[in-house]
């Protein structure tokens, strides 16, 4: 593996935790800002998205993702790491990434504007215990009729990435490669990594929450099965994106699960009131 340094200059502000442990440290920090990190009894993400104990049932809840070309800025100082934002997130229906659309088993429709793309290594959500090299989480505000709401109801919809030698340059995370210490906006097009042909593909559902502090309830979580390969060269960049940077000491930049599995009843998984769904048209 390649060694390079790349430094990421995080806030004072942050500096009171990191992902040294992956987040077990932070219930010991004894602060509010915490509190909901390790509350039991809130739904709260990332988990192991487990096949043995996943539910099917006829209250699915599909998506259909509609991103295209956008500008965006990469966030500076950010303490979750890189982060890409729309270049104006105060106008979001002029300045988004793209949409998903869900619908319901009852037949509720909504809509998302995306804003926000995270990068973790490795992942955060795990396949049946399997922790993949890269995890990126596209996150959405929801629209309230027309209006994006700036409640903390949000929706994230996550691929992950593993290595494959033989794999092509994918020409997304190429692009994201060669500008993330760009100063100024460009462009990126999410349509490169979730086509609107991914529908059709089986993807995990859950309600949970965001995986760093505050850790605030409210997300629901759509995590695609197929897990993509990407060459060692890309691994390498984001690998040491984190692990070769002081501040998240060597560890990555994920969080992991507080949950075991509680029961399984009539094939549904619980983690403290958490259930999931595998979803497939």
């Amino acid at each position: 593996m390649i060694q390079f340094f790349i430094q990421i200059i995080v806030p004072l502000q942050a500096q009171t935790w990191d992902y040294l442990t992956h987040g077990g440290q932070w219930e010991t920090q004894g602060t509010t800002f915490y509190s909901s990190c390790f509350n039991k009894k809130l739904q709260q993400s990332p988990i192991d998205l487990t096949n043995k104990y996943v539910l099917a049932n006829e209250d699915n809840t599909y998506f259909f993702p509609q991103y295209y070309k956008s500008q965006v800025k990469v966030l500076e100082g950010n303490f979750n790491g890189l982060v890409l934002s729309v270049v104006d997130d105060t106008n979001l229906t002029k300045y988004n990434l793209g949409a998903i659309y869900t619908t319901s088993g009852d037949g509720i429709s909504v809509s998302y504007l995306a804003n926000e793309v995270y990068f973790r290594s490795e992942s955060e959500h795990t396949i049946d215990g399997h922790r993949a090299s890269l995890e990126i989480q596209i996150f959405h505000r929801f629209m309230f009729q027309g209006n994006p709401s700036f409640e903390t109801n949000k929706t994230a919809v996550s691929i992950l990435f593993d290595l494959d030698e033989t794999a092509e340059q994918n020409l997304f995370l190429q692009k994201i490669i060669e500008n993330y210490e760009s100063k100024t906006p460009f462009e990126i097009d999410l349509s490169e990594i979730v086509p609107k042909s991914v529908s059709i593909e089986p993807y995990y559902f859950y309600h949970g929450s965001l995986t760093y502090p505050y850790c605030t309830q409210k997300t629901q979580w759509i995590i695609l099965e197929t897990i993509r390969k990407i060459p060692k060269s890309q691994i390498d960049f984001f690998y040491n994106l984190y692990h070769n940077n002081p501040y998240f000491k060597g560890e990555g930049n994920y969080r992991k699960s507080i949950y075991n599995i509680k029961k399984s009843t009539n094939n549904t998984s619980y983690w403290n009131h958490i259930i999931l769904q595998k979803i497939s048209l």
